[in-house]
Formats: structure tokens, C-alpha cells, sequence
């Protein structure tokens, strides 16, 4: 019987992603929390943009005020890269926590790629899936003025949620006991 075995969101100030750009290249902290199909997505998405320049950190802006005003004076380019990334950390580490505690999963080990509709793909590698017994595992992603945030579920055999340490339910009724 297929259930969903994990639940996770997170939400990432896109204003403290920004400042993490201003000080870190974004070609090296993309580098750090992508994998390397991730990487690539990345780097052909934003190589070529005019005005910037994935290997040095990002310009410190003057900050204006309000909802997502030190993004205002920022290029384009670098307002996509400050979103993009931002997403991926927030669904990275929504999928961090549909697996805790019973799986520590590494910033590589899961994949957050693009249909060609745009929809984000969450992708584990095949190991996590079959050591978890992970059937599907889906995932969100809003941006919205200075927040991106992900939710991710992930649906696995019932057999999973003992494999994941979850303790067996009283009887038929469905429900747990909380200890």
C-alpha cells in the first residue's frame, strides 16, 4: 500500500541569500549545494546573462526599504540567480526534513530539475529511494517578495515507515502512538 512516509517545507529570506552573494561567488555557492546535473542547469541558465558574473561575488547595492527592496536595484540577472538559488535551497532542505530524523540525506543526494513546462522535479538518488523504499517523491516551489518557500512529500511503501523508524499503529485504526 503506497502512503506518504515524509513531509517537509521550508521557507529561505531571499534578502539573506542575497547578502550570502555579496561576500560568496554564486558560481561557488551553487557549486556547494547543487549536484552536478543541478550545476550544469544552473550554469547554462545564467553564464551568459549580461551584467553578471557567476565567479565574483555580487555587487553590494544600496538597500532601499520594504518587501524585497535590496533586489530593486540589483540587474536582473541577478535577482533570477538570487531566486533561483534560494528555491533550491528551500526545496533542498524541505526535502531534508521529510526524510529526518531517520535519513541524512547530503546536498548532492537530491535534485531539484525543471520540466520543460518549468515545474521543479525533486529527484533522490536511486539508493535513498530503495534503502527508504520511496516510490515518488514530490515537490513546490513560490517565490514571493523576499521569500522563496518548498514543500515536499514523499510517498513509499507502508512497509517504508518502519524502515524509517516510524512505530507501528494501534491496531487497524491508523493511528500512533506518541511516546
Amino acid at each position: 500500500m503506497t502512503m506518504i512516509v515524509g513531509i517537509g517545507t521550508d521557507i529561505v529570506s531571499l534578502s539573506r541569500i542575497q547578502a550570502l552573494l555579496t561576500r560568496t561567488a554564486p558560481g561557488r555557492f551553487a557549486a556547494r549545494i547543487l549536484s552536478p546535473c543541478e550545476l550544469a542547469d544552473f550554469r547554462g541558465r545564467f553564464s551568459g546573462v549580461a551584467d553578471l558574473d557567476l565567479d565574483r561575488p555580487l555587487p553590494v547595492t544600496q538597500l532601499g526599504t520594504g518587501v524585497n527592496a535590496d533586489l530593486v536595484g540589483e540587474p536582473v540577472g541577478a535577482r533570477r540567480v538570487v531566486q533561483f538559488l534560494g528555491g533550491r535551497f528551500a526545496a533542498k532542505e524541505a526535502a531534508f526534513k521529510a526524510m529526518q530524523p531517520h535519513f541524512h540525506l547530503g546536498w548532492s543526494q537530491v535534485s531539484v530539475l525543471s520540466s520543460a513546462s518549468g515545474k521543479p522535479t525533486l529527484v533522490l538518488e536511486r539508493e535513498v529511494l530503495a534503502s527508504q523504499r520511496i516510490g515518488a517523491a514530490h515537490v513546490s516551489i513560490s517565490h514571493d517578495g523576499d521569500y522563496a518557500i518548498a514543500h515536499v512529500v514523499l510517498e513509499g511503501e507502508a512497509a517504508s515507515r518502519e524502515a524509517m523508524g516510524v512505530p507501528a499503529g494501534n491496531g487497524d485504526t491508523g493511528s500512533y502512538k506518541l511516546s
